[in-house]
Formats: structure tokens, C-alpha cells, sequence
């Protein structure tokens, strides 16, 4: 970062609009200061734009596709930066803020700059921002105090990454920490950029079997969201005072005005201490989100069947266990994936790894992090709580006890690629295996799982993939250290692809770190 006495030096000539001469000052911010100038002429005037008022701003929340991994930043931004000072935004192609997270102070304390949700922080609106920089530019970008081109931003400082739409590339917002200097630290780009990247790659999950995005004709922003395919609607609102939730991410029909999703309340979930969303001074309340917003799992059949299959499942099969590179678990049934808290997921993989069932005794032992078995009257509250999630989502499914156990129809990713492998079908596996099993869990049952899958695929693909088949599976997250694995690529991959080009850098940048 720049010395902030030159920084300050140097916006005191913004009034000049002549920064040819300026020196000390980045050249991201000179750039950005010089297109402020375009829609600025004042720096202490500055002042973002109010864009969306509440009904607007539900609307547009509802229908952006950003609203289907609102948890994936809740739990890998938000949550650890409770009681911070620190605040997790998230804003569409266009900069205007949807959602605002954060303590209750810094969120009062930003909504005197205009930083809450319904405001425009794009460059034309507000002048150089991280948000609105990164936008411009696609790439991530920090930017400190003074180096605001507003005066009423200078205490704050941000970090911004671009987000796109994991199948199109085409920009859909940008998320973005604010704070003082610890939102620029040197961990925090690379911890929103990794937020970034799990979040895609869970959006390229939940849209898989949606139609490609196309870009509009005339190149305009305005549909820049994807275009899912025929049937899907858009998911209600979050709830913006929880911070996981389960429900259905997409379905066929809105439900009648005052309906829940299902005919259903959410499931109850607990709020980190002292975290909210920001509803900006103009918003509605959650209850007042208008009418049509929700949508009801859709009825069971051909059209209704889980979103993507690996290895076939026996035709009895109508829910699918999704735990594979996920950070937040997914429940495939007939209406869409449903969300599910880390420990459901924690339990359906153990019972699904021990089909004639565990006594609570054994489930409690299998669920030990550090040795310490999980406490019965725990263990009984946490499966009442799934039973009423699968009663709601799968009520064809109910779980079984005496012994605990998986119902005959419901199935797991994890046990796909297993039997795939063991078929020797390597397309099915990878396409079942999207990264570690359960990666948030600390079970060492799950961490056992997780290590004898992930060898298992990679001893399978390393053995006898084919070029193709070695490629996708450099892509896990997982593979990219693996050096041994890219030079199996450079080897076997034909002389003409274009991708050994891809192989040699990356082997290159592995060499280097070593």
C-alpha cells in the first residue's frame, strides 16, 4: 500500500482535476480517482446514490442468484468477523449494496458514510471504492483510507472480489470487507477471494441443470444475471437474522401470498452473537417481502428428480446426500436442494456409511471431535431437529431408528463415487466428487471417510484415467499440489492440447514454491 501522508498529499489535488503529476499514489487509484472526476467534482460531496428503496431492494434480492450462497459468506466471512468492526457487503453487477453484515456499531458508524444496503457504491455514484474499483476493473482490489476519493470514506478501508457466474464468467456482484486496517491486512484478500471461490463453486452445483446464460445482445449489465432453465423460480429472501437456514433453492411455482415455502416455517437457527444483517433506513421488515417471492418443492416425477447423477442410484432413490466440496451440505430431493446444518450432514454421512445402523451410543462416539464423544442429551435435540427437516423436505423419508439408519431412499455423493470406482466408471466418480468430503468437519469419522475417498479417486485416476479424466481431476482444489498428478498431465496429455500450456505454468509455479 501507498504511504498514507503521500495519499493525503495527493487528494488534496483532486481539485485540481489535473493527477498526471501526482506522485505516491497507485496506479489502480489513479486510474479510478481520474474516472471519479468524470462524475465528481467535489470529493466532500461525494455521497452514494440511495438506489433501491425497499420494495426494490426485496425484489432484487430475490430474484439475484447471489441470494443462493448467502450462507457460504455468512459462515466463512461473516461469522469470524463478529465483534470485530469488520463488515461483509455484498453488491450486484451494478454496485448496488443487497446485503450488508456486521456488527451493530460499525453498522451504525457506515450508515453515516451511506454504506447499508439499497445504496449505489459504484464509481459513478460514490467515486473510488474497493467495491465499485473491482467492478470496473474485475479484479480484486483494496483500497485504504485516503485513497477513497470521498472524504466521508477516509477512516474506513476495504477489500472487494469480483464474482461471476461459475458457468458464463459473466460479473455478478462483488463482495467486499470494510473496516479499519484490518480489512486490508495481507490475509484479507485472499480470505475473501477464497470465500469468493467456494461460493462459485457451490452456485455451479445449485444451477448445474440450468440452462447456460447467454449474454444479452446488446451487451447490457441487465442480464447479467443466469438465466436458469424452464421451471426454476427464485427462492424467498434469506431471513436476515439467521445465519443458516434450510429450505429450498429453487421449485416451479411461487407460493400464494402469506404461504411458506413447503406450507412450513424455516427451520430455527441460532445468530452469532452481537451479527445481524443491516437492513438499510428505507427497507421493509423481512415479513413485508412482497408476495410471490417463495417457492414450494415441485411434485415428484421425471422432472423432479435430483439435480445431477454421478453413479445410478437405485431407481428407488429420491434423495441424494450432497457433502462433496461443499461448505454448506445439500439434501437433493424432488423440488431442489436443501440446505443442511454441518451436523445433519455430519449425521446422514455416518449413517450412511453404516447401513444396518449404529445404536446413539455409537453415533455419539462416531460424531468425537478431539475424543470426546458428542453429549447424549445433544446427540437426541440435533436428530429431533433433523427429523423435522426431512418430514418437511422428504416426509416419504423418515428417518429410522433402533438401531439409527438411513432410509432405503435416500442416498449419498460420497457412496456414488465409492461404487463408481469400484465399477471402474471414472466419468461418473468425478462427476459425483466435486472436493473434500464434509471439508468443515471435524468428525474423525468423516476425516477418516474424507481421507480414504480422496486417495481412492486419485489412486483410480493416476492408475487409469485417460487424459480427459486426469484433467478434471487437476481441477479439484485438492490436486493442485500435487505435482506428481501434473506431471502424469504433461506426460500423457497429446502433444497438440492446448492445455499442456496450462500444465507446464502451473508445474513451473510448483517448482518455484518448492
Amino acid at each position: 500500500m501507498a504511504n498514507p501522508s503521500n495519499v493525503l498529499r495527493a487528494h488534496e489535488q483532486l481539485d485540481t482535476g489535473e493527477l498526471t503529476a501526482v506522485s505516491g499514489l497507485r496506479e489502480i487509484v489513479r486510474s479510478s480517482w481520474q474516472r471519479s472526476l468524470e462524475h465528481h467534482r467535489d470529493p466532500d460531496r461525494s455521497r452514494p446514490a440511495h438506489a433501491l428503496d425497499s420494495r426494490a431492494l426485496a425484489a432484487a434480492r430475490s430474484s439475484h442468484p447471489l441470494r443462493l450462497v448467502l450462507p457460504v459468506f455468512e459462515q466463512l466471512l461473516a461469522a469470524p468477523a463478529a465483534g470485530t468492526g469488520l463488515l461483509v457487503a455484498i453488491a450486484d453487477e451494478h454496485g448496488r449494496m443487497l446485503w450488508v453484515l456486521g456488527d451493530d456499531d460499525a453498522l451504525r458508524r457506515a450508515s453515516g458514510m451511506g454504506f447499508e444496503a439499497g445504496m449505489d457504491w459504484s464509481e459513478e455514484s460514490i467515486g473510488t471504492s474497493a467495491p465499485g474499483t473491482a467492478l470496473v476493473t474485475g479484479e480484486s482490489v483494496q483500497i485504504t483510507g485516503p485513497e477513497h476519493f470521498a472524504r466521508s470514506a477516509h477512516p474506513w478501508s476495504c477489500t472487494a472480489v469480483p464474482i461471476r457466474d461459475p458457468r458464463t464468467r459473466r460479473l455478478l456482484g462483488v463482495v467486499d470487507l470494510t473496516g479499519d486496517e484490518k480489512a486490508v491486512a495481507r490475509h484479507s484478500q485472499p480470505l475473501v477471494e477464497a470465500a469468493v471461490a467456494a461460493a462459485q463453486a457451490e452456485m455451479r452445483v445449485l444451477l448445474h441443470d440450468s440452462a447456460p446464460a447467454s449474454a444479452p445482445a446488446d451487451g447490457s449489465a441487465q442480464a447479467s444475471a443466469p438465466a436458469p432453465g424452464a421451471g426454476w423460480v427464485p427462492r424467498s429472501v434469506p431471513d436476515p437474522r439467521r445465519t443458516q437456514h434450510v429450505g429450498p433453492v429453487r421449485g416451479p411455482q411461487p407460493a400464494q401470498a402469506g404461504e411458506s415455502a413447503g406450507g412450513a416455517k424455516p427451520a430455527p437457527d441460532a445468530e452469532p452473537p452481537g451479527l445481524r444483517f443491516a437492513p438499510s433506513a428505507h427497507e421493509a421488515p423481512v415479513d413485508q417481502v412482497p408476495p410471490g417471492d417463495q417457492a414450494a418443492p415441485r411434485g415428484r416425477g421425471a422432472e423432479g428428480a435430483p439435480h445431477r447423477r454421478g453413479a445410478q442410484d437405485s431407481s428407488r432413490t429420491v434423495a441424494v446426500l450432497r457433502t462433496t466440496g461443499l461448505q454448506v451440505p445439500l439434501l437433493d430431493v424432488a423440488g431442489g436442494p436443501v440446505q443442511l446444518r454441518q451436523r445433519h450432514a455430519e449425521i446422514l454421512s455416518i449413517l450412511a456409511l453404516h447401513p444396518a445402523g449404529v445404536s446413539s451410543a455409537e453415533l455419539a462416539a462416531l460424531l468425537a471431535t478431539d475424543g470426546e464423544p458428542l453429549a447424549a442429551v445433544t446427540l437426541r435435540a440435533e436428530m429431533t431437529r433433523l427429523r423435522k427437516v426431512l418430514e418437511r423436505w422428504c416426509p416419504e423419508l423418515p428417518l429410522l431408528s433402533r438401531p439409527y439408519r438411513l432410509p432405503a431412499g435416500m442416498s449419498a455423493d460420497f457412496l456414488r463415487v465409492t461404487r463408481a470406482i469400484a465399477a471402474g466408471e471414472l466419468d461418473a466418480a468425478l462427476a459425483d466428487y466435486r472436493g473434500e468430503l464434509l471439508p468443515c468437519s471435524d468428525s474423525a469419522a468423516i476425516d477418516s471417510e474424507r481421507h480414504r475417498l480422496a486417495a481412492a479417486l486419485r489412486s483410480a485416476v493416476l492408475e487409469s484415467g485417460t487424459p480427459e479424466q486426469l484433467w478434471e481431476y487437476l481441477q479439484l482444489p485438492e490436486a493442485a499440489a500435487d505435482e506428481e498428478a501434473w506431471r502424469l498431465g504433461l506426460r500423457i496429455l497429446p502433444a497438440r492440447s492446448p492445455k499442456r500450456s496450462l500444465v507446464v505454468s502451473h508445474l513451473e509455479e510448483l517448482l518455484a514454491g518448492a
